[in-house]
């Protein structure tokens, strides 16, 4: 399954923060949660399990909100 994911509003600066260099951040998710995560700006396509895909994007929603704050 996959599902896309839209995060809005735009801001370099949260989604550097939410991907890592290098996109590091996104490889441990997709480590931790058995996903895949592909990215092109502010959208993300997740593949996976539909449980897995769901915890994938609510950890990329959640992150994405508190790099808003800072982390």
């Amino acid at each position: 399954m996959t599902r896309d994911v839209l995060l809005a509003p735009v801001d370099n600066v949260r989604l550097v923060e939410l991907c890592g260099p290098l996109d590091e951040h996104l490889r441990q998710i997709e480590t931790r949660l058995g996903v895949e995560v592909r990215r092109r700006g502010n959208r993300f396509q997740i593949v996976g399990l539909s449980d897995a895909i769901k915890r994938a994007e609510a950890v990329l929603l959640d992150l994405y909100a508190r790099a808003q704050h800072g982390f």
